[in-house]
């Protein structure tokens, strides 16, 4: 969308929409199963997609650093918001775990 619109026939772009089909359906089917060993494969089997996306990691069509040479500030803002609460989010997250730890311990 930074650059006027999406580019569908971006390999990573593809790539990350089927990964996102092919876990949700084998995170599903093995949610529903009862049965360990069938969840330990499929979780497995959806492991797969990750390694899929890492795969494709040089089949970028956009240019390196796109916000970083991007013109607008808007966008260069917008990115470092969402770094940034992503790094708050896991400090929150370590301190949920640190402090449910601790009181389990007293």
């Amino acid at each position: 969308l930074a650059w006027g619109g999406v580019n569908w026939s971006e390999p990573r772009l593809k790539i990350a929409l089927e990964v996102l089909v092919f876990t949700s359906v084998v995170f599903l089917i093995a949610f529903n199963l009862e049965k360990e060993g069938w969840q330990t494969f499929l979780y497995a089997l959806a492991a797969f997609g990750t390694w899929a996306l890492w795969l494709t990691r040089t089949s970028v069509l956009h240019p390196n650093q796109p916000i970083r040479h991007s013109p607008s500030l808007t966008l260069k803002l917008f990115a470092l918001a969402i770094s940034l609460d992503i790094f708050l989010l896991s400090l929150l997250t370590m301190l949920y775990f640190v402090r449910r730890n601790s009181s389990e311990g007293s």
